[in-house]
């Protein structure tokens, strides 16, 4: 299990009358002005083709202002929870081969490829929040070859995201603010 962290709303995923677009970009983390980020030119960038056809939106964005936050992420709406989860275990499937190498996220034991985990909120210790998994991106995909990565899931707003920065240790921290 990850360990607890108190996170930061920025908006709700049932957003009346919005849509999909105007939704996903209600539940983005913190960090973004309205110009970082963009619908994606390719639906299949990064990642799968079959996962990019079951969102109902996605954006890219670049240079997070926030301390430790991405320099680049990848943001994905889902209808349902069922299509979030066939989402994550599609993208951490493909990604294990082509796109990123799995590795222990701070403060997880071992060195060698770690499993997606499970995390929780603050305000519900008990209730499952969504799945995630830190990595290493492989080759220059965004600038930066050296890149890392963590990859999560947000079960109440149906959001998978994927966040890539130089150094895994502030991304993580970002992620723990502001997922």
């Amino acid at each position: 299990m990850v360990g607890a962290v108190a996170t930061t709303a920025i908006g709700a995923a049932s957003t009346a009358g919005a849509g999909p677009e105007e939704q996903l970009r209600s539940v983005l983390p913190a960090g973004y002005d309205p110009a970082s980020c963009q619908s994606p030119n390719n639906q299949s960038s990064p990642t799968g083709v079959a996962q990019s056809m079951l969102a109902l939106a996605a954006l890219e964005c670049r240079d997070n202002s926030l301390p430790g936050g991405p320099t680049y992420a990848y943001y994905r709406l889902y209808a349902d929870n069922e299509k979030l989860d066939k989402a994550f275990s599609g993208e951490k499937n493909a990604s294990r081969q082509a796109y990123w190498w799995f590795l222990p996220c701070p403060g997880q034991q071992g060195t060698g490829p770690a499993a997606a985990a499970t995390w929780h909120e603050n305000r519900a210790p008990d209730k499952v929040a969504g799945w995630m998994v830190c990595g290493k991106v492989y080759g220059p995909v965004h600038g930066n070859a050296e890149a890392k990565s963590i990859m999560w899931t947000r079960d109440s707003d149906r959001l998978l995201s994927i966040a890539e920065g130089p150094d895994l240790a502030g991304l993580y921290d970002w992620w723990t603010r502001n997922r």
